[in-house]
């Protein structure tokens, strides 16, 4: 199921979240951060995934030296939005550009109807390193919006810290303090399916490192 694109005469909000200069930065590398962004959303069951979602597929492709991780979902219960715990076709897609910017699309139509991305409809994510083991990490997302969907952005807004923040970073945090240092290749991780596309970002990272160390400066 590829989305397709369609327009309407609405305004466009823009959601931005990041932590605050005041809090300390999230204490893992970026390529760690990426890899958990390009994989399922099975740590994110009750927010923004469920059980029905561990059904979907993924397909990984690359263009112009970008990876995309598509997963699609037909005929899975949609877990927030219009369409919450309504039975739906829905897609979440993950466009990783070199080094560390990551744009997504997704969306949910009812079962069986076209599969309409909103062309204002994306989320964000940009990570800058600041050491090797510390990443700033920034995140947000715009759409479009009439006049009886003003409350979304502030919806979205808190949904997003929730996941980011209070999901995704300790996981990310408690995996780093595992690994102690070590690097990811060397405790040789089993590879399931769904890593198809992290993998390929990891290893295009590590090339481009690599050719950079060749550079003479």
């Amino acid at each position: 199921m590829t989305a397709r694109m369609t327009t309407r005469p609405i305004s466009l909000a823009i959601v931005q979240n990041r932590r605050s200069p005041k809090e300390p930065q999230s204490a893992y590398p970026t390529d760690l951060a990426q890899g958990g962004l390009l994989t399922t959303l099975t740590l994110h069951l009750g927010s923004i995934g469920n059980e029905s979602m561990r059904s979907g597929s993924m397909h990984v492709s690359e263009r112009d030296g970008a990876v995309r991780a598509e997963l699609v979902m037909p005929g899975t219960i949609c877990p927030f939005g219009p369409l919450e715990g309504q039975l739906c076709d829905q897609w979440n897609n993950v466009e990783w550009h070199a080094p560390a910017a990551m744009i997504l699309d997704f969306g949910a139509v009812p079962p069986g109807a076209p599969p309409i991305q909103d062309d204002g409809g994306y989320a964000f994510h940009i990570f800058t390193p600041e050491t090797e083991r510390t990443t700033h990490y920034f995140f947000g997302s715009s759409g479009s919006y009439g006049e009886e969907e003003a409350w979304m952005p502030k919806m979205i807004g808190e949904l997003q810290n929730r996941v980011f923040l209070e999901e995704d970073n300790p996981m990310m945090e408690a995996i780093e303090e595992r690994m102690a240092g070590r690097d990811f290749w060397d405790l040789k991780p089993a590879i399931l399916s769904s890593d198809a596309a992290a993998v390929r970002v990891r290893r295009k990272i590590a090339k481009l490192c690599r050719q950079e160390a060749r550079v003479p400066g």
